[in-house]
């Protein structure tokens, strides 16, 4: 063997590692989870960065095209975070889970399901409630735009649209 330098090779792996750190930072190197855009033909990273860490409020549940429910005064969020961490108001009470993002624009949420804080309230509010997250769970697929989040079923027919929640 002939001899090493060994402050070229401490050189070498602070480089690599800081390449390394700003790859893992950018999203390069790994799976890229891209986000359709209004089109729904091409693909933009960027905006499925931008709807992690933002807190979303329910606008509306519609299945098979109908509105079936639309939360007005009553506050229904979702916040995931770059670790998949699920969390958010549900009318009442607090919920919290994990989830799977990957490719293709799909979501899965991890079992057991969701926790919850346990308080209660009016029926009608907690029936609402536990509808908003029944139909949460029977989502697989993300529609992201620029100021809206639109969950989906397989097929498409049931849909839970977020708009950015107000500051």
């Amino acid at each position: 063997m002939g001899n090493v330098n060994f402050n070229n090779l401490k050189q070498r792996f602070i480089l690599l590692t800081q390449v390394f750190a700003v790859m893992l930072i950018l999203g390069l190197g790994s799976n890229i989870i891209y986000a359709e855009v209004a089109d729904n033909k091409s693909s933009d990273s960027t905006l499925f960065a931008a709807m992690l860490n933002k807190n979303w409020q329910l606008k509306s549940i519609s299945k098979s095209g109908k509105i079936i429910f639309e939360p007005g005064k009553k506050v229904v969020t979702l916040m995931i975070d770059a670790a998949c961490k699920v969390s958010g108001r549900s009318v009442i009470n607090r919920y919290f889970g994990q989830c799977e993002l990957s490719e293709n624009n799909t979501i899965k949420w991890k079992e057991p399901g969701f926790g919850m804080t346990m308080m209660a309230g009016p029926p009608e509010d907690m029936d609402a409630e536990q509808l908003y997250l029944k139909y949460l769970k029977q989502t697989t697929k993300m529609v992201v735009k620029e100021s809206s989040l639109e969950l989906q079923s397989d097929d498409g027919e049931l849909r839970l649209l977020f708009d950015l929640a107000p500051s």
